[in-house]
């Protein structure tokens, strides 16, 4: 394969890949606390010493450099159900999965699991500052979530929800689903922390401008399809002509 077909082949492969990303996108955009992704690629340039002439041999090849995410807040969604909770600002909750992984989240959508434990809708234990799971008594009721994330019930205190703040947010590694894992976060005092009751945090996909990238994505693809066709009609003519002319 000629050099214009492998940088053309490549520019695909990165069409192909942003297309996955915004498919993913737009599939989570009523999942709550998931937050925005979008493919990084850089261009690489390659010197092809093969090349006839000495201008043509730097070449710019698309190359895959991994993902970044939209951390923007995403809108309030009022749920009135008191095991739900948002975080207004900064972190993440805490969470351990059901592989014993500690994970971080912004989806405050939780539940009592049949044990009395506070999960995720994935079944995530919800961690205290403690780093222990939240385990409610049989006869807890009323519950109630406070801004520091502090709960209670009727018989007193349960605990408070640990909120996890990074430097750097942007390191963290998606392991599935709104659960993210890194190293280096701190567990925010009582007095930074600021939760809203019965509401989750919506997704921040805008479904508009991820259709409209879709479409421009579809375009540049198609676009890119008829460059190789073509290219390859002229050189399998070219072929021909001199089979000819021999």
């Amino acid at each position: 394969m000629d050099t214009l077909n492998y940088v053309a082949l490549s520019h695909q492969m990165a069409l192909q890949r942003q297309m996955a990303v915004i498919s993913n996108n737009i599939a989570n955009m009523n999942t709550a606390g998931y937050k925005r992704e979008e493919a990084l690629f850089q261009s690489y340039l390659e010197n092809m010493k093969s090349a006839p002439a000495r201008s043509a041999r730097s070449v710019a090849f698309v190359i895959d450099q991994g993902m970044t995410r939209d951390l923007t807040q995403g809108e309030f969604t009022l749920t009135d159900d008191p095991l739900n909770a948002a975080i207004n600002g900064d972190g993440f909750f805490t969470v351990r999965t059901p592989e014993g992984q500690i994970a971080y989240t912004r989806n405050g959508k939780f539940r009592l699991d049949g044990e009395g434990f506070l999960v995720t809708a994935e079944g995530a234990q919800v961690l205290n500052t403690e780093g222990e799971p939240i385990q409610f008594a049989v006869d807890d009721s009323d519950i109630a979530i406070a801004q520091d994330g502090t709960i209670s019930t009727k018989n007193g205190v349960v605990g408070r929800i640990a909120i996890t703040e990074f430097e750097n947010p942007y390191l963290l590694t998606k392991i599935g689903g709104t659960y993210l894992t890194g190293e280096g976060g701190r567990i925010l005092p009582a007095n930074q922390v600021h939760l809203k009751s019965g509401v989750i945090e919506a997704s921040n996909v805008q479904a508009i401008k991820e259709v409209a990238e879709m479409t421009e994505l579809m375009r540049a693809y198609q676009a890119t399809a008829r460059i190789i066709d073509r290219y390859n009609d002229i050189r399998q003519q070219g072929i021909e002509r001199l089979a000819r002319v021999q």
